[in-house]
């Protein structure tokens, strides 16, 4: 596969790929198949955060508010910073990961999280004139997973119970 860009049009382009046709099969699925397939798209602007000094946030352009009382780890090196906010009790909890770093995450949906989702939504927002991505699923189990993502950041909670689901929404929906 060989890819090439434009440096003129920012337009990408790939040739030499091959299709199987199952792949295009599925692709077209997503789209006519309404039942299985549920995509919403919006297109919303992203507000500006607080200046209070009594507000915490983590994240860097995708920032979320730290709730209070929220289970909070950070890490990162040189290049990147990362943490992780939980839910639930020691034995069954569910994590919501964010990382952010010029080379950190490419931004985009892992493809396995799409393929094995019964339900999809996917929402565009912006922020300083860039599109962020905001695409969450159901699995097979019925556990959730959500992905809010853009080059070099991203936010993400992978088959997490629906109470999860819904604590990690809250929280992520809060993105300023």
């Amino acid at each position: 596969m060989k890819r090439h860009q434009c440096s003129a049009t920012g337009v990408r382009t790939i040739t030499n790929v091959r299709f199987a046709p199952w792949a295009l099969l599925f692709t077209a699925s997503l789209f006519l198949v309404p039942s299985v397939v549920s995509l919403g798209q919006n297109s919303q602007s992203i507000p500006a955060c607080s200046n209070s000094a009594k507000d915490k946030f983590l994240g860097d352009r995708l920032r979320i508010q730290i709730p209070q009382g929220s289970i909070v780890k950070r890490g990162g090196d040189v290049d990147y910073s990362d943490y992780r906010m939980g839910f639930g009790k020691k034995t069954r909890r569910s994590w919501l990961y964010g990382i952010s770093g010029p080379h950190a995450t490419s931004g985009i949906v892992p493809k396995d999280w799409v393929s094995s989702s019964s339900n999809l939504f996917e929402r565009k927002s912006t922020v300083d004139n860039t599109e962020i991505i905001d695409t969450k699923g159901t699995l097979p189990n019925g556990n959730h997973w959500r992905f809010v993502g853009v080059l070099g950041e991203k936010l993400s909670y992978h088959d997490v119970p629906p109470e999860a689901a819904a604590y990690f929404d809250n929280v992520m929906d809060s993105i300023c």
